[in-house]
């Protein structure tokens, strides 16, 4: 479907004047369309004191598909060594679900929600960010999708590597 249409228009030149574009109204009527490809009348509604002469193009081809939508559980890998002398206690995610929507043809192809977070360098507690980003089932991105709420919350505690030198040190 284009994203736009032309739109003819006839009236008095002061109807023209100072006319904001967001007056001049271009739609297509789906009502009752089942999933599937239709051809459509592209329909118009013209400002106060014009008249709509012409809408090119007059149709337009569009392909309906099902919406659906489900909770997804987001997955994460962590990569990556933390600061010298520290190591990942623990850590936790929120939120650990996320709604995803889109069309059939798209939503048959997610597999999971995935995050791969990257630990280099961090040390005591650290919080990030980071978008949910779906894959299909060979690893691919998926573009195009509706994921609420959209970045997910990570912290990450660490702890201090105790050095073996210091826990035998007790006097003998």
């Amino acid at each position: 479907m284009p994203a736009a249409v032309d739109i003819t228009l006839e009236g008095l030149p002061e109807a023209f004047e100072d006319l904001p574009l967001q007056e001049i109204d271009a739609f297509i009527d789906l009502t009752g369309k089942e999933p599937g490809n239709h051809l459509v009348r592209v329909q118009g509604r013209p400002p106060r004191g014009l008249s709509l002469i012409m809408i090119e193009p007059e149709q337009v081809r569009v392909t309906l598909e099902a919406y659906f939508s489900k909770d997804f559980p987001v997955d994460i890998d962590i990569i990556g060594e933390p600061a010298n002398g520290w190591v990942l206690a623990d850590y936790s995610i929120e939120p650990e679900e996320v709604l995803v929507g889109a069309p059939e043809s798209l939503f048959d192809r997610v597999d999971r929600i995935y995050l791969l977070v990257d630990i280099t360098g961090m040390r005591l507690i650290e919080i990030i960010e980071l978008p949910a980003v779906a894959y299909d089932d060979e690893g691919n991105r998926i573009n195009g999708l509706v994921i609420d709420p959209n970045l997910i919350s990570i912290r990450l505690e660490f702890e201090r590597l105790v050095d073996s030198n210091d826990a035998g040190s007790g006097g003998n």
